[in-house]
């Protein structure tokens, strides 16, 4: 595990380095995504790291998978609360 400033450094960096035919170097930067995305904890306002990486994100992948990403992430959220919110009702 990584400190999130440099992690979100890097992940933005990635994706500043991506041509546009370069798929190798947007997988990784796409990964990097992930994985700071699954070190977040949303309780300590850290999902702000995430902004520092969607300019170049978006710039450097016309598709936009990054939204793609934060998209199946948060609906995994919803899907784990909605659960213990029913698993805590009588």
């Amino acid at each position: 595990e990584m400190e999130l400033f440099p992690l979100s450094q890097i992940t933005g960096n990635a994706f500043a380095d991506v041509q546009e035919t370069d798929r190798d170097a947007l997988a990784m930067a796409l990964y990097m995504t992930e994985k700071l995305i699954g070190q977040l904890d949303p309780d300590d306002d850290e999902i702000g790291e995430i902004t520092h990486i969607l300019h170049n994100a978006l710039i450097s992948d016309s598709n936009a998978h990054v939204l793609d990403i934060i998209t199946e992430v948060l609906s995994v959220c919803v899907t784990n609360v909605s659960a213990l919110l029913m698993e805590s009702t009588p």
